[in-house]
C-alpha cells in the first residue's frame, strides 16, 4: 500500500484531519533499511510541512504496540519542532553496490 493512502485511511477511519495533528511518531527501528528509511522520511516531512513536532521511537519485540504508541505520545511532547528523527537500523546497513559501480574484474 502506498504509505499517503494509508495514512490518508487511518486518519479518515479516526475521523482525523491533518491539520489537527499535534505531533508524529514513528518507528525509529530497528528494522529493514528501505522500510525504515521509508517510513522516517515520511514522517519527517510531514512534520516540516505541517510544522508539528516528529519523535522516533524503537519497536522493541516485546512491547505492545499500544504501549509503544502511548510512550511516542508522551514523548512527542518533549521534542521541538523541527526535530528530524533517525533511524537506528540494529546493525550496519547492508547496502549493495550499484552494476554500474563493480569493475569488470569484480571488484
Amino acid at each position: 500500500m502506498d504509505p499517503l493512502k494509508g495514512i490518508q485511511q487511518g486518519l479518515k477511519e479516526n475521523g482525523v484531519t491533518l491539520e489537527s495533528l499535534k505531533g508524529i511518531v514513528v518507528n525509529s527501528g530497528p528494522g529493514a533499511f528501505s522500510a525504515l528509511r521509508s517510513g522516517i522520511v515520511v514522517g519527517n516531512t510531514l512534520s516540516f510541512g505541517l510544522g508539528i513536532p516528529v519523535v522516533g521511537i524503537p519497536m522493541i519485540e516485546d512491547r505492545p504496540v499500544a504501549q509503544t504508541v502511548a510512550l511516542g505520545i508522551i514523548e512527542v511532547k518533549k521534542v521541538p519542532v523541527g526535530n528530524v528523527v533517525t533511524p537506528e537500523y540494529g546493525r550496519e546497513p547492508n547496502i549493495s553496490l550499484s552494476k554500474k559501480m563493480i569493475t569488470p574484474n569484480g571488484q
